[in-house]
């Protein structure tokens, strides 16, 4: 097995196949041609080789003929999502203990990536960084996932004392930029 090829979390991945499954994208045939037995990924820990992944990344937008994929997986996930890690956030006393506790054990969430968070005087910075290669589309899908995912999460754990947030995405400008602007909350 290469590094590369790490085991990740596929109720992650399953939520994408719910969304396709919604837009009429055959999911059976999605599944096949990525290699994956999707009655082996539903059991709630799961997991899936970082190149099923890939794979079923480039079919999801093949298939779907979709730009916004990881934006759209992003906009479903909540601190729920993340199984233990999400039940740890969701007990933490504040949004700051509650982003320190996601970032300490993000590879528990999501094994190809890391997580920093970081106080500052005037806010906070959160970021998240590769741990494993991938492919262009790929990494800009899961860019696009985390960051969607934690601008619903900190509104989510910041009820209604939502700070200021400005996101910072190392990709191309995306097709559907224009759909940004529904981030009402933030830059």
């Amino acid at each position: 097995m290469r590094e590369s090829d790490i085991a990740v979390p596929a109720r992650y991945y399953l939520r994408l196949a719910e969304l396709l499954s919604r837009q009429n994208v055959d999911v059976r045939l999605l599944f096949s041609r990525a290699g994956i037995n999707p009655a082996a990924v539903e059991a709630p820990d799961a997991q899936l080789r970082f190149s099923q992944v890939e794979r079923l990344i480039e079919l999801a937008y093949e298939l779907s003929g979709r730009s916004d994929l990881g934006m759209e997986l992003g906009r479903t996930l909540t601190a729920s999502t993340h199984s233990l890690v999400g039940f740890g956030m969701l007990n933490s006393p504040n949004l700051e203990h509650s982003l320190k506790f996601v970032a300490r054990f993000f590879r528990l969430v999501m094994p190809s990536f890391s997580m920093r968070f970081t106080k500052l005087p005037q806010g906070a910075d959160m970021s998240w960084v590769p741990a494993v290669g991938m492919s262009k589309l790929c990494l800009t899908f899961h860019i696009e996932a985390i960051a969607t995912a934690g601008y619903r999460e900190v509104l989510e754990l910041s009820g209604a004392a939502v700070p200021p947030f400005r996101a910072e995405l190392s990709i191309a400008e995306p097709a559907h930029r224009e759909r940004y602007r529904e981030l009402d909350r933030a830059r």
